[in-house]
């Protein structure tokens, strides 16, 4: 059955309408000041979204009127059923005017409002708002280093970078504590600094962020609320497609003057952000939690960036880590146009010997595998088996990928090579050891589906038992 509404709920509109009289009068005529909507948002919440002082100082009278002290503090930090958010949580989060919100924020804790009560998700009201006047208030600190840098980066005419270097770093010195303060989407001011336009400048914010810090601060390798570190907003902003046809130098372990870039990268690995971490999917329109996405080595082979994939492989990260599509970094380097074998080789060489193979042969959704205990997908293998790719298929087999892998229909590397007449990739795939007489989940030989092929598969035939 629909919920029908109270006829208390008109002291909700009189706060929402920031009408004192109007609440006096129904609260006179028997409304109780602490009534809740069907959601458990008060009058007092709603005073306080709108930022209405006149309707919040009524709602504090009326409940000092009704109700003894305990019954007051309880109904300043009650959580409404949404979000578990107190009346300070609505004032800091809301798009009304900033200026009637502060009011509304003084009014309350001037009556006993904690503005340390967390909701549901952990969060007191200061983690709500950039504002300065705001946070301040809450107890908060300042964010004048977020806003130095946000004020550099939006800036028509910026001006030069040591000239912004210079008045940042005194700004650091007369207000450390800021270097480990957490915006409203948990951003720190070093995240930031990794992505200003140009890496060296990154760098260089980034280095007088970290000197700043406590040891061991959690802001130093902290994660914001999509899960990107600093590191992730770093490789991010700045990775960009190396050459794919030339042998470019890459970073080795002792070697910090590759680029700007590579060097930003070392940094903030050096300073504990994860290589292993994976930022997470968004909520979308059909309800769907966050997953795991991307870590930052996943970015940087997607985005085609040899050196930078090379120094973050120097941090030994995990190179079985899957996104939301169960798709590792050999996968992401193959799914290039043209595929980054130069990038794959990488990746070999830190998985080690005998590690790549069994990595190569992993599934992933694009290759049928749509659960995690799905047994029945291709391998990267079949992938380019199929699209007849020599250069692909000749680098997977020396990687140690499994020529003989059973996948989709029960079909080998084989079968496929062999029904799309790809001659070469046949050759190859049988002096490696593939198994020509397998038979796939129809009873069919590679042979079986090369003689349907008719003359064009002459010479496929030829190489098959």
């Amino acid at each position: 059955m629909p919920q029908t509404s109270s006829p208390h709920d008109k002291l909700l509109a009189a706060a929402q309408k920031n009408s004192a009289s109007a609440i006096r009068s129904l609260v006179a005529a028997g409304c109780p000041a602490g009534h809740s909507n069907r959601v458990g948002q008060t009058a007092l919440h709603i005073a306080a979204l709108w930022g209405n002082l006149a309707a919040v100082e009524a709602l504090i009278g009326a409940i000092r009127d009704q109700a003894d002290g305990g019954e007051l503090e309880e109904l300043l930090n009650r959580k409404n059923n949404i979000s578990g958010a107190t009346p300070l949580h609505c004032a800091a989060n809301s798009n009304k005017p900033i200026a009637g919100r502060l009011e509304a924020a003084r009014a309350l804790l001037a009556a006993g409002a904690d503005p340390n009560v967390a909701d549901s998700y952990g969060a007191p009201p200061v983690d709500y708002t950039d504002d300065e006047d705001m946070r301040l208030l809450l107890g908060g600190t300042s964010l004048v280093l977020h806003d130095a840098i946000k004020e550099y980066t939006s800036s028509a005419s910026p001006g030069p970078f040591s000239e912004f270097k210079a008045s940042f770093s005194s700004l650091l010195s007369s207000s450390p504590d800021a270097a480990a303060a957490k915006g409203s989407a948990a951003d720190t001011a070093l995240m930031l600094a990794a992505q200003l336009a140009d890496p060296d400048d990154a760098a260089a914010v980034a280095e007088l962020l970290l000197a700043a810090l406590p040891e061991g601060s959690a802001a130093a390798s902290a994660s914001d609320d999509s899960g990107r570190n600093a590191l992730h907003h770093a490789v991010i902003r700045h990775c960009r497609p190396s050459d794919a046809t030339a042998a470019p130098e890459v970073p080795g372990e002792g070697d910090d003057d590759f680029g700007g870039r590579v060097a930003l990268a070392k940094l903030l690995v050096s300073a504990g952000n994860s290589v292993d971490e994976p930022d997470m999917t968004e909520f979308d329109m059909m309800g769907s939690r966050p997953e795991p996405h991307f870590t930052p080595l996943m970015y940087a082979v997607e985005a085609g960036d040899l050196p930078m994939c090379a120094a973050l492989l120097l941090a030994r990260p995990s190179l079985a880590a899957a996104d939301e599509e169960f798709e590792t970094v050999f996968h992401k380097a193959l799914w290039s146009s043209p595929p980054r074998l130069d990038i794959l080789e990488a990746l070999l060489g830190a998985a080690g010997k005998g590690e790549g193979g069994a990595m190569l042969d992993m599934g992933c959704k694009r290759l049928g595998m749509m659960k995690l205990e799905d047994t029945a997908f291709n391998t990267l293998l079949h992938e380019f088996s199929k699209k007849g790719k020599v250069e692909v298929v000749t680098t997977l087999v020396q990687a140690g990928a499994n020529v003989n892998a059973v996948g989709r229909q029960g079909m080998t590397p084989l079968h496929l090579a062999a029904r799309g007449c790809k001659e070469a990739v046949v050759q190859i795939l049988i002096e490696n050891g593939a198994d020509a007489a397998v038979k796939d989940g129809a009873g069919k030989s590679p042979r079986d589906y090369a003689a349907a092929q008719g003359d064009r598969a002459a010479g496929v035939l030829a190489l098959l038992p």
